[in-house]
């Protein structure tokens, strides 16, 4: 638009490149980092200023040329501030629109809980705690427990939307019945995982018998009946002095995954 004014400016019988170049370079800059509030003002002040110089001043100018004039400030100045405005909606919608993706990335839609990723970045930073302590005198720990669902992902493929309700109903129980201080995270496929603060074994225990007791309440309906389910749970403490063997995430759920598929085949003996 601005270069066709420019041009039109060009072609008339008085020359108004230069002004009309001013008066747009000033109204683009001006839109552009103005804020929107001050924009608005100096498009109507501009606007009035231009009026009242045309109609009070003597001009040697057609009446065409002086509207011209009058209205190139204030008319690029709207159009840069819109311009800005509706840059600055798109990219609030793209970055809006990222942040979703990314929380769906992290988090479980299902369940609402933090997903492998969050949980990774939360051990890992427990383990680096334990690396930065001082290991004569420190008394730091963290515990772990990795809970279950049995059979989860036959029962998702008798009913997708009643797994999803049972899942979503444990997730609901767990954080019910475990510390706050506790993080509970979903690694998909019927898989909990409980981080938290926890260094006696006792308590620990409590804890999660206290959370299956909660969790065996649960039963999956079917158009039949209602099917009890059944859970596996392991845990362990990391201390100062076993951190070493489990400083990635996938370490110590591997450990914790075999002892339940070892309690398995002992009860099958």
């Amino acid at each position: 638009m601005i270069v066709l004014l420019l041009a039109w400016s060009n072609s008339m019988p008085i020359k108004l490149f230069y002004p009309v170049a001013v008066l747009s370079f000033i109204g683009v800059v001006a839109g552009l980092f103005l804020p929107t509030i001050a924009s608005t003002w100096l498009v109507i002040l501009s606007f009035f200023v231009g009026i009242f110089l045309v109609i009070l001043g003597y001009m040697l100018i057609p009446v065409w040329e002086r509207a011209v004039l009058v209205l190139v400030l204030p008319t690029v100045l709207a159009l840069s501030s819109l311009v800005k405005k509706k840059a600055g909606i798109t990219a609030n919608v793209k970055l809006g629109a990222n942040e979703i993706f990314d929380y769906i990335g992290e988090r479980d839609l299902t369940t609402n809980l933090w997903g492998i990723d969050e949980a990774e970045n939360f051990y890992n930073r427990c383990i680096r705690f334990l690396r930065k302590a001082d290991m004569s005198t420190s008394t730091a720990w963290f515990s772990a427990t990795l809970i279950y669902w049995s059979h989860s992902e036959q029962y998702y493929h008798i009913d997708s939307d009643e797994t999803d309700v049972v899942l979503k109903t444990l997730a609901k129980l767990l954080k019910n019945s475990r510390l706050p201080s506790e993080r509970i995270f979903y690694l998909n496929e019927g898989y909990f995982l409980i981080l938290g603060p926890v260094h006696n074994q006792k308590v620990l225990d409590e804890l999660n018998n206290q959370s299956l007791n909660e969790m065996s309440k649960v039963n999956f309906r079917t158009d039949e009946d209602r099917v009890g389910i059944q859970f596996q749970l392991t845990d362990l403490i990391i201390t100062k002095d076993n951190f070493k063997r489990y400083e990635r995430l996938g370490l110590i759920i591997k450990k914790l995954t075999r002892e339940q598929e070892m309690k398995l085949v002992r009860e099958y003996q």
